[in-house]
C-alpha cells in the first residue's frame, strides 16, 4: 500500500539533500543569533542575562557569610544562590516595610546616605549594576571608599567588597 512510495526516493541525492540543510542550518543559525537583541537567546530555560549570576557564583566561592547591599530585583536571585548570605533588602518587601525600601533608593543615589547605610547595617559586599544610570552615584562613592575593592565585574554587574570581609577556607580575595 503506502510504502511504495519509498522505493521511488533516489536515497543519495535525499541523502546530500538533508546534509545540505544541516551544513546551512550550522551556519545560519549562529549568523541569525548574533542579530537577537540583547539577552535574548536561542533555547528553551531560563537565561541569567540580566541576573548577577556570575557575581553569585563568585560570592558562593570565595565569601563566608556575606552582608549584602543590592537592588531588590538583584537580591531575590542572590539570596537563592548564596543562601548563607545576609541581605539589607531582598524579595519580601511586605516584610521589611516602606521606609526601608525608599532609604535602598536613596542610598542609590546619595552617596552620604549610601556610607552611611553600609556603616550602620554592616554592610561588606555590594553588588550594583555598572550599566544602570540608577547606581551611577553609588558606584562613584564605593570606588572613593577607604578598605573596599572590586572584586568580580560582569556583563552587568558589578561586586565590591570591604578588605576585610571573612573568605571561604582556601578562598583569595584579591582586588581585579
Amino acid at each position: 500500500g503506502g510504502a511504495h512510495w519509498l522505493g521511488r526516493i533516489a536515497w543519495p541525492r535525499f541523502g546530500a539533500g538533508i546534509a545540505a540543510l544541516a551544513l546551512g542550518a550550522s551556519a545560519g543559525v549562529p549568523a541569525l543569533a548574533a542579530r537577537l537583541p540583547p539577552r535574548k537567546g536561542i533555547g528553551h530555560g531560563v537565561s541569567t542575562a540580566a541576573f548577577p549570576a556570575a557575581s553569585a557564583t563568585w560570592l558562593a566561592r570565595h565569601a563566608r557569610a556575606p552582608r549584602i547591599f543590592a537592588a531588590v530585583e538583584d537580591s531575590w536571585y542572590l539570596a537563592f544562590a548564596v543562601p548563607e548570605a545576609r541581605f539589607f533588602i531582598d524579595g519580601r518587601l511586605p516584610f521589611y516595610g516602606p521606609e526601608h525600601i525608599q532609604r535602598l533608593r536613596l542610598a542609590l543615589a546619595d552617596p552620604k546616605l549610601f556610607g552611611h547605610v553600609l556603616d550602620a547595617y554592616r554592610v561588606d559586599t555590594v553588588v550594583l549594576r555598572h550599566a544602570t544610570s540608577g547606581h551611577h552615584a553609588a558606584l562613584g562613592a564605593i570606588r572613593k571608599r577607604p578598605g573596599w575593592m572590586l572584586a568580580s565585574v560582569e556583563d552587568s554587574h558589578a561586586v565590591y567588597v570591604r578588605e576585610d570581609l571573612a573568605p571561604r577556607p582556601g578562598a583569595k580575595l584579591t582586588p581585579l
